[in-house]
């Protein structure tokens, strides 16, 4: 059922699922690829192109959600449903919204109980692949110009998250660089909404209206767009999400929680990139 649930939100059913390695979670992050060139003269020394890799750490956090069911609402509730789960299923509902917008917009610094999100890993590691729209609404010049930023540095990302307002914006160039849906493909609506046929090859653009809007942007009242290599970014998790037993306390009333301890792990920031403070204009 949790897995159906996350399915319906559409950025954390694409990311990768991992356990976190301790409550501070620890991984290799390339922050920085060799650039020298490797032109040699015979019986010259190689020039050095080591990757620069940091032990990257980053507290896990955690997320939860408290419902209380007093007795007399559960006694005239409908034989149809369980009142309780119907609430805690809300609760995990809201969980998962929440997660899925820190992996986009959190901030530890300003908001230590919320994990660092892709915006703040890229912006402070890869501030070169931060893609200035100055308010100008998305187009095909502007991802190319993300996907060239990765492209220089080695990478070749795969998926484009972008807001319903923003592939609205490009449905006017959609005849000519965007295969629709195909069933056969995995394509639906509201997961896979289509695949940009860039020049460097398919990208996948996912609608995500929960997250990817002007409310959560900082560049509010502009939004983001998000062009991630996904095979590098994982959720690291010390646990899936699970229900703590129900308790009863000295009230009417019987009290459930829902936790989710987790926290995003970028490997190479440099393989991503975002579009940020597209407007209208």
């Amino acid at each position: 059922w949790l897995t159906s649930l996350i399915g319906k939100l559409l950025s954390l059913i694409r990311l990768p699922k991992k356990p976190a390695n301790g409550i501070t979670h620890g991984w290799d992050m390339i922050t920085a690829l060799g650039s020298n060139d490797t032109a040699t003269a015979e019986c010259g020394t190689p020039p050095e192109n080591e990757a620069t890799i940091t032990r990257y750490s980053a507290q896990i956090k955690t997320f939860a959600s408290r419902v209380e069911v007093c007795d007399k609402a559960q006694w005239g509730a409908s034989d149809y449903f369980d009142l309780m789960d119907m609430h805690v299923m809300h609760g995990m509902r809201k969980i998962i919204q929440d997660v899925e917008t820190k992996c986009f917009y959190g901030d530890a610094t300003t908001t230590p109980a919320e994990f660092d999100g892709a915006y703040e890993i890229i912006n402070t590691n890869a501030s070169g692949n931060m893609v200035n729209a100055s308010s100008a609404k998305l187009s095909t010049t502007l991802i190319d110009t993300a996907i060239q930023a990765v492209i220089d540095q080695g990478g070749m990302s795969d998926t484009l998250f972008l807001s319903a307002r923003d592939i609205k914006d490009l449905a006017t160039t959609w005849s000519s660089v965007v295969t629709y849906n195909d069933p056969g493909a995995g394509m639906t609506f509201g997961y896979n909404l289509a695949r940009y046929m860039s020049y460097a090859g398919p990208i996948d653009l996912v609608m995500d209206y929960i997250s990817l809007n002007t409310t959560n942007s900082p560049n509010t009242p502009n939004d983001d767009a998000f062009l991630m290599h996904m095979n590098e970014v994982a959720l690291a998790e010390s646990e899936p999400m699970y229900k703590l037993p129900v308790y009863r306390a000295l009230t009417l009333a019987e009290t459930q929680s829902v936790v989710w301890n987790c926290v995003l792990e970028v490997r190479i920031p440099q393989w991503q990139s975002v579009i940020y403070n597209i407007g209208q204009t």
